[in-house]
């Protein structure tokens, strides 16, 4: 995006598109599809549709509520369709996702979009998001870490100890394709 003022791994919040947005508030726990904002050719929807993600989108806070109770270990992704940042980790997130209930491990992963609608918007307010992306790791309904930017270490990490793992993830800053 033209003008979109970036800083090391987040995106501003000064720079969210002003979307004048009324829609209502969608009940979609389980609704894994990718906001429908993302402009793909019909050819990337189809092959997109193919996979499944399994990351879940929260559309508001009553989704929000009802996943963080529901769930024990939790990580959410305050993310916007414009941010490049949130665009540059979205993979890796779905990747750890995937590994992680491939594994069987009680991590679960969702993502809130907070260009999607006034709920995701007021959700964002809420939890203090003035930039993004934003992480919020959940240990049994409370909030146990948090941190601003699209830091693959501290994502690897938070994954991790949620899993019973490492201790690691909150030491060196790694960038996405970096060992």
């Amino acid at each position: 995006m033209e003008g979109q003022n970036c800083e090391g791994d987040v995106c501003l919040i000064d720079d969210a598109p002003d979307l004048n947005d009324s829609s209502e508030e969608k009940d979609s726990i389980g609704a894994n599809e990718p906001p429908s904002e993302h402009k793909q050719s019909t050819r990337q929807k189809k092959e997109k549709h193919t996979v499944q993600s399994s990351i879940v989108t929260l559309h508001g806070q009553q989704d929000f509520d009802a996943f963080i109770s529901k769930n024990s270990n939790v990580i959410v992704e305050f993310m916007t369709t414009w941010c490049c940042k949130c665009q540059g980790i979205e993979d890796y997130y779905e990747e750890l996702s995937s590994t992680s209930q491939q594994q069987n491990e009680s991590v679960k992963a969702a993502k809130v979009v907070c260009d999607k609608n006034k709920q995701t918007k007021k959700l964002a307010a809420l939890h203090n998001v003035k930039s993004y992306p934003v992480f919020l790791v959940f240990k049994d309904g409370s909030v146990a870490n948090r941190w601003d930017g699209a830091d693959v270490g501290k994502l690897e990490g938070a994954f991790e100890r949620l899993a019973g793992g490492s201790k690691g993830g909150g030491g060196k800053k790694k960038q996405r394709g970096e060992k």
